[in-house]
């Protein structure tokens, strides 16, 4: 039965369902109409042209317009039912309204940080302008009294993760994108009930997409039933509703306000190879201590109040911490229901200002010419850019797009790594060994236009040089691809990338 819920709610499924559709009542139109046919055709694409009109009055990126104008005129037809389901920012005011509420009540909260920034300013000009722009966009503040532990696998992070919820005495705070019954999971579980009878508080919220086929439909209920206060986060609906394409990708667990997790990990077992559907498993995750925290758990309780319709007291979750730790540490939250690109732009601040390297691992490589750009000029201009990506995918026709992209931006200088021994799932970056990320966020336009993100950035930090020691480590594991690579690939399957191309915002 969970197989088949994955199915029927995946992408895929539905998009080949509106392909055949469309197939079927073109030809219906054909044989029925006959000389009418050309009218109803003409009808369709000024219909098709007023939803193109309608997206680029949106404030979305202008690649993302251009491939979603070239789905729309395909499929003259359903080409708007395609845009509406998975392209569309919402225009579900009370949505809007309800979330900024929350931002807007709680941001005074998040306005620190300005010494610190012209403090790392001193050390390094060039250093500034990240911090400043998220603290602009975002209210992130940048904090120095932190210090941080870097996982390069599940297996590693386990243990350290489970000690950590054991020695929670207050509160217990997880948002996740998938859980499923297992080891993991099971173990978590236990502790966490274990915590709730101790009189611990348990707060748990996970992407009802990213779990549909993995735990049962009402699964929130059982855990409620357990004491925990759990919600599931935008309900999958079965008819068609404007919120269904954000999904809550983000990774982050706070306990008792003084100490957070994030990185790529799921609560699942082949996170910790215990199962093996894709080879080694490749992920990562951090754990911070330190006045940092505050932010992640005010990030946790925004999202939770948005998808609980509760209000909670903020500050009553904020500890005293005494933590002294070399370098800074700032948090950033990404959400779809604005016009602003955090992740992206962030990503892009950094690859633009790095001097001599930039190091990037992605389980999918999906993007629009600003981040080709960045990275192309990078590379034409010395760094060093590298790019890791799967060896084995996890989903061959998006695997497929990805390597769509590997010819311009090999010619351009970019080196290619397909991690050779399963799947990669870690989302870093590591520029100059003076900064690091480490987070949720993929380099494709789901993550980066249309869900709830989050990741922790390391300046002049320890867990740079973590990070990259972990890189250099995982490359002697791929096969980097060439030009030679390139040109040998087979006609069909350079057509079949072209094709899947055309549909990339879908994946």
């Amino acid at each position: 039965m969970g197989k088949l819920l994955k199915i029927l709610f995946s992408r895929a499924f539905t998009t080949g369902i509106l392909i055949a559709l469309q197939v079927i009542l073109t030809i219906t139109i054909l044989l029925w109409l006959s000389n009418a046919s050309i009218y109803v055709y003409i009808i369709f694409y000024l219909i098709s042209i007023c939803f193109v009109v309608y997206m680029f009055s949106s404030d979305q990126a202008i690649e993302y317009k251009l491939i979603w104008s070239v789905v729309i005129m395909l499929f003259p037809l359903l080409g708007g039912l395609f845009y509406l389901l998975w392209g569309k920012r919402s225009t579900d005011w009370r949505a809007l309204r309800d979330l900024h509420t929350i931002y807007e009540k709680t941001s005074y909260l998040l306005d620190k940080g300005d010494d610190e920034c012209n403090e790392l300013a001193t050390m390094d000009n060039s250093l500034k302008r990240v911090p400043k722009y998220l603290k602009n966009m975002t209210k992130a503040g940048l904090y120095k009294n932190c210090k941080a532990e870097y996982y390069s696998c599940g297996e590693e992070f386990l243990p350290h993760f489970i000690d950590a919820l054991k020695s929670a005495e207050k509160f217990i705070c997880m948002e996740y994108f998938i859980i499923e019954p297992g080891k993991m999971w099971d173990t978590i579980l236990e502790i966490l009930v274990q915590k709730i009878k101790s009189g611990v508080e348990v707060y748990f919220m996970y992407d009802d997409a990213g779990s549909v086929a993995k735990v049962p439909n009402k699964y929130y209920l059982q855990l409620q039933g357990l004491g925990i206060k759990a919600v599931k986060f935008n309900k999958l609906r079965a008819r068609m509703y404007t919120l269904m394409n954000y999904r809550d990708h983000r990774k982050i667990t706070v306990i008792d306000g003084k100490v957070a997790f994030t990185g790529g990990i799921n609560l699942a077992d082949e996170y910790i190879n215990q199962t093996h559907p894709f080879g080694y498993w490749k992920d990562t995750a951090v754990k911070i201590e330190g006045d940092v925290v505050f932010e992640f758990t005010i990030m946790f309780f925004q999202l939770w109040c948005f998808a609980s319709k509760t209000h909670v007291d903020f500050k009553r979750y904020k500890a005293e911490n005494d933590i002294k730790g070399h370098g800074y540490i700032q948090c950033f939250g990404d959400n779809p229901l604005d016009a602003i690109n955090i992740s992206e732009d962030t990503y892009i601040n950094l690859i633009t200002r790095a001097k001599k390297y930039v190091y990037i691992s992605t389980p999918y490589l999906i993007i629009d010419s600003r981040m080709i750009g960045a990275l192309q000029t990078a590379a034409r201009s010395g760094v060093d850019v590298r790019i890791m990506t799967p060896g084995v995918p996890d989903k061959k026709t998006v695997f497929y797009v990805t390597q769509s992209y590997y010819k311009a931006l090999i010619n351009s200088g970019v080196k290619i790594y397909e991690y050779t021994p399963g799947f990669l799932h870690a989302k870093n970056m590591v520029t100059d060994d003076d900064v690091a990320v480490v987070g949720t966020v993929n380099m494709d336009y789901r993550s980066l236009y249309l869900h709830f993100e989050c990741a922790a950035i390391f300046y002049k930090n320890p867990v740079s040089l973590d990070v990259k020691k972990d890189m250099e480590a995982s490359f002697k594991l791929c096969r980097q691809i060439t030009k030679d690579d390139i040109e040998r690939t087979g006609i069909i399957k350079r057509l079949t990338r072209a094709v899947l191309r055309i549909f990339a915002p879908l994946m």
